[in-house]
């Protein structure tokens, strides 16, 4: 007899189907809704519980089985605890008397199953031991960091992102490194004053398991980093590429920002999907083009990034002084009311671009725009916010100095020939793409592939940066002197056995906001000239000549290095052959 049809709707199987269907249903409306399942098992967990689930299911139908043939073939009615014990024993494969067909069918089930079960479980203890493990609820929040790791390079990491007076109080860092942490990271994870806080995993990115169990939909931001001790440093470069994409694409729908550091600064156009870019060799080269325009400043920058603890006592009292400056921090804020303060540095916006720049110690002539970031130097965020609760004590409004655009020529010298020539140059727009790619122009990374008007000439393009260039490129002969004669105050630059990537160096120092009369000569002394390539990036510089072997000593006297202003010694990483021999022992 078929029940009325609201007996039916209420009944309780009804409502068993409700509650697992309607859930799919609206999944399928749902933005993301794919997700809703998606939850982070412990496989260590899953496995026991497949491990027993299949131990109770052996232990039942062993049990009735049993019971079932002892009663009906033997006419014996065994209690639940004895069939019990009977079945367990059979399964440790020791064996009892009874029905044998019912035995041997257990023990084979059980030789078939069991072991396999035992050794999943036993293998995910072991990768869980040995670093491989999962990230649990509990780490919420945290970072992911991906790459290769060394005891001293978490230390600095850990640093940065847990020593800090204003840091996140729960926040965890997770490192994930394609091999098994070493003796040392385990030792660090166990014993270290942020044990309880990090985590060493080891998988590829490139296996989506390995991403499900690491979490990394629900990391608060993930950071890629090349290995710097790495002998190809393009080839690193590429794997790093690699694992960015890999984590971008699985992680996209739940919008995780991605951090690289890379170690090529041509990377970066493969990478436009990374919030920011970060390259050490970029980054170097911008600091010591920095220390020629100012003395000093890769020591402030380096100190204000590092972040230490004050020391107790001091041998001399300029190291009080040195180490009060030092334990200070970067904190970036809107401009104060008060002109009366100290700042770092200004991030303003570029006219007629949507370009920012940094200006680095603006001169008193530079008027703070209302919609610039300040960046402060302080020792805590309190001394940010005093500085924007103070009054304005005056209304002198400076007048606001703006890069001059005109076009003027200026005297070079050509050594090589003895005569002088006469070379135009101005602020104007990178020639090309390519050379503002290598600026670390993150506007103009972000539009790699978006249509452009195919008519505009290359120069207009609007996110391409402002700079000092030659109205001309120049020829390498043109710019190959043999003396320096006559210079005073230029800049040496002494490479080793060929002249590497260094825009970066010299794009700093023909930036729009020095003036003409700072744009100093740079002589650039190699054993070999640059490749047609490189030189393609640097003949359009103003005042950049190329000349003999920095390790000869006629060469170096020829270039000026005793009126020189500042000897700059570049140096290419090489591996260490011996303990006698350092990567850097062709720079010393």
């Amino acid at each position: 007899m078929i029940g009325h049809p609201l007996s039916v709707l209420f009944s309780f199987r009804c409502c068993i189907e409700l509650l697992t269907t309607v859930p799919f249903l609206l999944s399928n409306f749902l933005e993301n809704g794919q997700y809703l399942y998606d939850k982070v098992i412990d496989p260590l967990k899953s496995k026991l519980i497949h491990l027993i689930c299949t131990l109770m299911v052996l232990l039942y139908n062993g049990m009735s089985a049993f019971q079932y043939c002892e009663a009906t073939f033997a006419g014996v009615n065994y209690s639940i605890l004895d069939s019990l014990y009977v079945v367990m024993v059979t399964l440790s494969t020791v064996g009892y008397g009874g029905s044998r067909i019912v035995m041997m069918t257990l023990i084979v089930v059980a030789l078939a199953v069991l072991p396999s079960l035992l050794a999943d479980v036993a293998r995910t203890m072991q990768k869980r031991n040995d670093g491989g493990g999962h990230v649990n609820k509990g780490s919420l929040p945290f970072i992911l960091i991906v790459g290769s790791f060394r005891p001293e390079q978490v230390n600095d990491i850990l640093n940065g992102f847990l020593d800090r007076e204003h840091a996140e109080p729960h926040l965890n860092v997770i490192f994930l490194d394609v091999n098994a942490p070493t003796e040392e990271l385990k030792l660090m994870e166990r014993n270290s004053m942020w044990g309880h806080r990090i985590q060493f995993l080891h998988g590829s990115v490139l296996n989506e398991d390995t991403l499900i169990r690491i979490r990394a939909r629900y990391a608060k931001a993930i950071f890629t980093v090349s290995d710097d001790n790495a002998q190809d440093h393009f080839k690193e470069d590429e794997r790093n590429t690699v694992r960015l994409w890999s984590l971008h694409c699985f992680t996209v729908t739940h919008n995780v920002p991605i951090y690289s550091y890379n170690l090529s600064p041509s990377t970066a156009i493969y990478q436009k999907v990374a919030e920011e870019i970060i390259c050490v060799g970029e980054f170097k080269q911008y600091l010591l083009a920095m220390n020629c325009r100012c003395r000093g400043v890769s020591t402030l920058l380096t100190n204000l990034l590092h972040q230490r603890q004050p020391m107790n006592r001091y041998d001399e009292p300029w190291q009080a002084q040195y180490d009060d400056g030092s334990c200070n921090e970067i904190y970036m804020s809107g401009p104060a009311k008060c002109l009366m303060v100290i700042l770092f540095a200004v991030k303003t916006k570029v006219e007629n671009s949507n370009r920012y720049e940094i200006l680095l110690n603006p001169r008193h002539h530079y008027v703070i725009k209302e919609h610039d970031s300040c960046v402060y130097m302080a020792e805590s965020p309190k001394e940010v916010r005093d500085i924007k609760k103070m009054v304005r004590s005056t209304n002198t409004t400076p007048t606001s100095a703006q890069p001059s655009n005109s076009s003027s020529s200026s005297s070079a010298s050509s050594f090589s020939t003895g005569e002088s020539s006469s070379r135009k140059y101005r602020i104007v727009k990178l020639p090309s793409p390519r050379h503002a790619l290598l600026t670390g122009s993150r506007t103009l990374i972000a539009r790699l592939g978006q249509a452009y008007d195919q008519d505009q000439p290359k120069t207009l393009e609007p996110s391409l940066p402002l700079c000092y260039l030659l109205d001309h490129p120049v020829l390498i002969d043109d710019v190959t002197i043999k003396s320096a004669a006559g210079m005073h105050g230029h800049i040496l630059v002494c490479l080793q056995e060929r002249v590497t990537n260094i825009f970066k160096f010299i794009y700093n120092l023909r930036s729009p906001y020095l003036k003409r009369n700072d744009l100093r000569d740079i002589v650039i002394l190699c054993s070999t000239p640059p490749n047609p390539k490189v030189f393609e990036l640097l003949n359009r510089f103003p005042k950049l000549y190329f000349m003999g072997n920095s390790r000869n000593p006629d060469d170096l006297l020829l270039a000026g290095v005793k009126n020189a202003q500042q000897v700059v010694v570049m140096s290419e990483k090489e591996p260490s052959e011996n303990f006698e021999r350092s990567s850097d022992s062709p720079a010393m």
